[in-house]
């Protein structure tokens, strides 16, 4: 059986000696025990977004910046609900969080009308 190939990781201190430790690769450096926690994976991302544009640039506002972006990075599919879906070009290169690359697919909000 082949192991699947796993990227990245980060190395911490935190949970030597406890129960968080159990299961985990305990990395020697310098005579100090670190673990490693390796990255999670989704297969799937339901996210939020303030703008998308047609190509699946994502914009977003206040906390959406939190987990949002990260979430998009960890699934292999990505699926998008944004308050706008704008033209190619009407948000910043400089506003652009997540690229379009990654998003599956982009959900339209319906208008709210009062």
């Amino acid at each position: 059986m082949q192991q699947d190939l796993v990227w990245g990781g980060v190395l911490v201190q935190t949970g030597i000696g406890t129960l968080v430790e159990e299961g985990k690769r305990v990395i020697d450096i310098d005579g100090e025990d670190w673990l490693l926690e390796l990255p999670i994976f989704a297969d799937f991302a339901l996210i939020h977004a303030h703008q998308a544009d047609y190509l699946g640039n994502l914009a977003y506002q206040l906390t959406a910046t939190n987990f949002n972006p990260v979430m998009a990075m960890a699934a292999k599919v990505v699926l998008c609900e944004a308050n706008e879906i704008v033209p190619v070009g009407m948000i910043s290169p400089n506003d652009v969080i997540t690229p379009g690359a990654i998003v599956t697919e982009l959900i339209s909000m319906p208008h709210k009308h009062h």
